[in-house]
């Protein structure tokens, strides 16, 4: 049933929109940001709660700043290519 479900996603021309792909990229972006803080302060939630919240918008904003200008998000999960890993690279390292 499971295989069947999955034959015909494949088999159709969905594609999914750049605007989810985004989604994603900021949701991957949040989670590493949590568990690196969490890491930080050795998971002692009282110490990194306080600066969490404070840097937290900061560092969404340049991070979807650097995503919508890079443009990674706008490539079709399908026909993703070299380019493609490096544009999500070189959004990240900026």
């Amino acid at each position: 049933m499971f295989k069947s479900i999955i034959k015909k996603i494949k088999e159709s021309n969905i594609y999914t929109s750049k605007w989810v792909v985004l989604a994603i990229d900021m949701i991957i972006v949040l989670q590493t940001f949590i568990i690196a803080n969490a890491l930080y302060y050795n998971f002692k939630i009282y110490l990194f709660s306080t600066f969490l919240f404070y840097q937290l918008p900061f560092i969404l904003i340049i991070s979807l700043l650097s995503f919508l200008l890079i443009g990674s998000y706008k490539g079709i999960i399908r026909h993703t290519s070299l380019d493609d890993a490096f544009n999500v690279f070189k959004s990240v390292t900026v």
